[in-house]
């Protein structure tokens, strides 16, 4: 009865073991997937640092243009001030 009763602590030991070895398994799937999410998420994260960096740069050269073509008008309204001026 004592070598019955020494098998099934045995096999419970065993199985315990293997319930704990598939927790673990299943804790490092859960880490692996964690951990891959949150590159996912980081990765985003730039991209879209990256979009509103690409942005900003747009603005800044629509600012710009806006101010050539504003110059360019000023010139241009000049030029013809003299123009008027020397023709009449």
């Amino acid at each position: 009865a004592a070598e019955t009763a020494a098998e099934s602590a045995a096999d419970r030991s065993d199985s315990a073991a293997e319930d704990i070895g598939g927790s673990q398994k299943f804790s490092l799937s859960m880490l692996a997937s964690s951990s891959a999410a949150q590159a996912a998420s980081l990765d985003a994260g730039a991209q879209l640092a990256s979009a509103v960096e690409a942005a900003e740069a747009a603005d800044e050269l629509d600012k710009q243009a806006a101010e050539a073509l504003e110059a360019a008008e000023e010139m241009l309204a000049l030029y013809y001030d003299q123009e008027g001026g020397a023709s009449s």
